[in-house]
């Protein structure tokens, strides 16, 4: 166990998703799941300072799905080269 802070930058501060500061260590290439993110889900999610939106998981049990991929930056400039 580690001692962690969890969090992701917005636009005026950041907001901490995680209030038990011990958890398991995750290295580099692996996967972190935060299960509720309440208000800051994709719902709330946007492109703000060119920030691609991140993909969405559906778990239901042991079946796991893809169900929005995650955003590349060629995504976020389509719409800017393709109106020209």
């Amino acid at each position: 166990m580690k001692r962690w802070m969890w969090s992701v930058p917005s636009a005026r501060v950041e907001i901490f998703f995680c209030s038990r500061p011990e958890l398991p260590v995750v290295n580099e290439g692996e996967l972190l799941a935060i299960l509720d993110a309440g208000a800051y889900g994709i719902v709330l999610a946007s492109n703000y300072n060119s920030r691609p939106r991140p993909a969405e998981v559906l778990v239901d049990g042991k079946s796991v799905k893809v169900i929005r991929r995650r955003e590349t930056m060629d995504d976020l400039l389509r719409p800017e080269i393709s109106s020209r």
